[in-house]
């Protein structure tokens, strides 16, 4: 691969990056501020040797971030009725399962029609943890395991050590429960995930919803 391929896909990357980050900006908007930037990364790129990839990178960080350049483009856009549904995703995801669990569904829903959080944010926010905060209070609740033993009718008294011994016992276990350092790990992971995931589109809703520096 030649250093100019290298350093077009550099460019495609950024590009790519600032476009997925622009989301949230309605296309007729979007579009000429992809264009401002990708001109002025090609002025930028006149003085510099096509080999010199660091010189590139140098060049893309003076651009800017393309999540502040997005969030700066977005400053004046107005809140519609898609950015106050995101507002609701990260607490519908947490303690929406709660009811009946078709919060937590319509947070999901909500969050796969924003273009507020990247692919990578969405499958977080729906693999880590179904139901939020629900699986931890089920967890709480769930009955321990419990031994119960009775004489074993199928076994004569006198069967085991003569006449006068304690008769067989027939134990059974009902229920399920962790090793304690298991349990405590699994409580521990079934409190913490929902809420990190939820503090982190929270995180990333506001930094979209930052006003213009």
């Amino acid at each position: 691969m030649t250093a100019k391929n290298t350093a077009e896909e550099i460019v495609a990357e950024y590009l790519s990056r600032l476009e997925a980050e622009l989301g949230v900006i309605p296309g007729a908007r979007r579009q000429p501020i992809v264009d401002e930037i990708r001109e002025h990364i090609t002025k930028g790129r006149v003085d510099l040797d096509p080999a010199d990839e660091a010189g590139l990178r140098e060049l893309l960080d003076r651009v800017g971030d393309p999540r502040v350049i997005a969030a700066e483009a977005a400053a004046d856009y107005p809140a519609g009725p898609s950015r106050r549904r995101d507002a609701l995703v990260p607490w519908l995801l947490l303690a929406g399962g709660f009811a009946a669990v078709i919060g937590w569904f319509a947070g999901l829903v909500l969050l796969w029609r924003s273009r507020t959080w990247t692919l990578s944010d969405k499958l977080l926010g729906t693999l880590v943890l179904p139901g939020g905060l629900l699986g931890f209070v089920v967890l709480l609740f769930l009955p321990g395991s419990a031994t119960s033993c009775a004489p074993d009718p199928a076994t004569p008294v006198n069967a085991t050590s003569g006449a006068g011994s304690p008769p067989a016992m027939h134990c059974t276990t009902t229920g399920f429960s962790f090793p304690p350092a298991v349990g405590i790990l699994v409580f521990l992971v079934a409190l913490l995930a929902p809420v990190v995931t939820a503090m982190r589109l929270e995180g990333v809703r506001r930094q979209h919803a930052m006003p213009r520096p």
